[in-house]
């Protein structure tokens, strides 16, 4: 996942945005952790674990970079200079695309 690692790095370096194993169980009990989507229950039924496990360990990857978004998102609209979230996520994803062809 080597551009997931430069996702959080850049978040990190550049953006002075990181987030700790609290933050994400939070963000985790509070969003996926309370979903009663059909896909998402039958998916935890179907790797023989509850929502909860399926959130906190199979997925953490992918709600530990939602959670910093959260965080990040201000601060890349201040830098960028534009609320609107494709935008956001397609000047970002250049940073990252960057950073990993260097």
């Amino acid at each position: 996942m080597e551009e997931d690692e430069a996702w959080k790095q850049i978040a990190g370096e550049e953006y002075g945005v990181s987030i700790t194993e609290e933050e994400v169980d939070t963000y985790i009990q509070e969003g996926p952790d309370t979903s009663s989507l059909p896909q998402h229950l039958a998916l935890a039924d179907a790797l023989g674990m509850p929502l909860q496990e399926l959130n906190h360990t199979y997925d953490r990857d992918i709600y530990i970079k939602n959670a910093m978004w959260q965080k990040l998102k201000p601060v890349l609209e201040k830098e960028y200079g534009t609320t609107n979230h494709n935008e956001l996520v397609e000047k970002y994803n250049e940073e990252v695309i960057n950073e990993l062809n260097r």
